[in-house]
């Protein structure tokens, strides 16, 4: 019966493994509380099997069908890569479990059985092979199976040292008590509460990845809508500006077609020309939001006194997601006309463009008036309360590396320009 108990214990843990492997490989399609509720439903079918029918084929064979369904009805899943990831898993969970075993033998120079009798042994061995099986699955899953998914979402190597550590810890205090049997059922509720712990990080950190990634959308989404909402009422300035002009213009034709002088009327149409062109609208990219983001920098920098040029060349940046597109070129712009306001020769130049090989290549130059606090090569803010602050170059470096790429910067003290590069292989 106890045995039995503890088996309930040993399927949450192998379902919570899945689900952490799962999610570390696919992208969900239904929500976190349906596919917690579709796998437990799923391993429990999979724990009466196991307590009526034992087979070591067949308990291999459910846990190879459970994963697959847990993939096929809770994950946007490609077949081949799901039968792979579930037998993969499966092969994992039964190698872990005999490592386990023989380890505990080893460790205590007892019978290799001993587990199916005594309840404290089989309990050490539980923690034991379920911790080696967390670590090995998230493991595998960042190595091998996750290189589709956004690396900012892939389970961190320091997050490997936890369970490593676990497994360090529960067979030094299983080895430490060997000659003490009475205090076997102890070491082995401290095990225990080991496993909880390691299981309780991971599932704390990807809250916190989940909250940070909902953050990041809602900030982004944010950025969007101020870029759209200052962009229409820069369009709407134009447009009066626009009204203006041809009002004002059925006057001037007026005025010229009474001029004589050729050398008067050159100067005065020279100064219409002017009035046109800096009354003209941004260029076309053929990229919507490309166009209400340089619009926004053009108009804000124009009003702070900041030479703003730009040139798209061969490309546009079409292949990033319009919130992307804004936080990327929001945050490197939104850095250049800070430090370009502070610098005597205020000026900021931006380049796209395509390179061979399929490398798209976003230039950010401007002047400043001192050199950027980097420290161990990564920029800090300079802003009070920092803690608040100093996020702009985190979501540069995330939105690059989402879509391939790679973000880097220079300081060049001799002319005091900084410059910001994102390039992307594709």
């Amino acid at each position: 019966m106890a045995h039995n108990l503890v088996s309930v214990g040993v399927y949450l843990v192998e379902f919570w493994v899945a689900y952490l492997y799962l999610n570390a490989i696919f992208e969900r399609k239904r929500s976190k509380s349906a596919v917690i509720l579709i796998g437990l439903g799923i391993y429990a079918v999979s724990l009466l099997q196991y307590v009526f029918l034992y087979s070591i084929v067949l308990n291999m064979t459910v846990g190879i069908l459970r994963c697959l369904l847990l993939a096929f009805v809770c994950y946007r899943a490609k077949p081949f890569k799901s039968i792979l990831a579930s037998i993969t898993l499966e092969g994992l969970l039964n190698l872990t479990e005999w490592i386990a075993i023989a380890v505990t033998t080893a460790v205590t120079n007892g019978d290799i059985n001993q587990y199916l009798t005594s309840l404290s042994v089989y309990i050490v061995v539980v923690v034991l092979s379920k911790t080696l099986y967390l670590l090995c699955a998230t493991l595998l899953a960042r190595l091998v199976f996750s290189h589709d998914r956004d690396p900012l979402a892939r389970t961190p190597v320091f997050l490997f040292l936890f369970p490593l550590s676990a497994i360090f810890v529960d067979i030094t205090m299983w080895k430490a008590v060997t000659e003490a049997p009475s205090i076997r059922p102890f070491v082995a509720a401290g095990s225990v509460a080991i496993l909880v712990a390691v299981l309780l990080t991971y599932v704390f950190y990807g809250n916190t990845v989940r909250r940070n990634e909902e953050l990041f959308r809602l900030q982004s989404a944010y950025e969007k809508a101020q870029t759209d909402a200052q962009y229409y009422a820069l369009l709407e300035s134009r447009s009066e500006e626009l009204r203006t002009f041809v009002h004002d213009e059925k006057n001037r034709l007026a005025v010229l077609q009474s001029m004589d002088d050729a050398d008067e009327m050159h100067a005065y149409v020279a100064e219409i020309l002017g009035e046109l062109q800096t009354s003209a609208p941004v260029g076309n990219t053929k990229n919507k939001m490309l166009d209400l983001i340089l619009g926004k920098y053009e108009s804000q920098c124009r009003m702070l006194g900041v030479r703003f040029s730009y040139a798209t060349l061969n490309a546009n940046l079409s292949f990033l997601e319009d919130v992307d597109l804004v936080a990327l070129l929001g945050n490197l712009l939104d850095n250049a006309v800070e430090a370009a306001q502070q610098a005597d020769d205020k000026w900021i130049e931006l380049s796209i463009g395509n390179k061979v090989a399929g490398v798209t290549m976003l230039t950010c130059e401007n002047s400043a008036a001192r050199a950027p606090v980097a420290r161990g090569g990564v920029l800090r803010t300079t802003k009070e309360n920092a803690a608040h602050h100093g996020v702009g170059v985190k979501s540069i470096s995330r939105i690059a590396k989402k879509y391939g790429g790679s973000y880097t910067w220079s300081w060049d003290a001799l002319s005091s320009v900084f410059t910001a590069r994102v390039v992307f292989e594709r």
